[in-house]
């Protein structure tokens, strides 16, 4: 269990739950309060900018689209989604199992890995390194710089 003061949340194993931009995770699911969404497995309801993802499925509101199985087409910032893959417009990128590239804030994911340019990060499996507000998480090992912290396993 970790409690950080600020912006303090406390995590154990897959569960969390954050101050201020609170959230709780239990594995695949999460509460986010203030833009509060909920995600079960690969069911998300997002409020605010409020979506519905279940499976391979998305229904996004006042930015909204519609994803069936892996085909997404978005109104205004439209693109489409293709198995893994997607296009963006505007704002695009390319998807491709587990790789995204995001223009502009891009990114790439490949598996767990993530890579995210300006607030850029590295994710492999459960490690982390975010610059900026960075960090590194190992499996349950996280280490924020700045507003930093360590965890590792349910020790905080």
């Amino acid at each position: 269990m970790f409690a950080h003061s600020g912006r303090s949340y406390v995590r154990e194993a897959d569960k969390v739950a954050w101050s201020g931009r609170s959230y709780v995770s239990e594995a695949d699911t999460v509460v986010w309060s203030g833009r509060s969404y909920v995600r079960e497995a690969d069911t998300v309801v997002w409020s605010g900018r409020s979506y519905v993802r279940e499976a391979d499925t998305v229904v996004w509101s006042g930015r909204s689209y519609v994803s069936e199985a892996d085909t997404v087409v978005r109104s205004g910032r439209s693109y489409v989604r293709e198995a893994d893959t997607v296009v963006w417009s505007g704002r695009s990128y390319v998807r491709e199992a587990d790789t995204v590239v995001w223009s502009g804030r891009s990114y790439v994911r490949e598996a767990d890995t993530v890579v995210w340019s300006g607030r850029s990060y590295v994710r492999e499996a459960d490690t982390v390194v975010w610059s900026g507000r960075s960090y590194v998480r190992e499996a349950d090992t996280v280490v924020w710089s700045g507003r930093s912290y360590v965890r590792e396993a349910d020790t905080g």
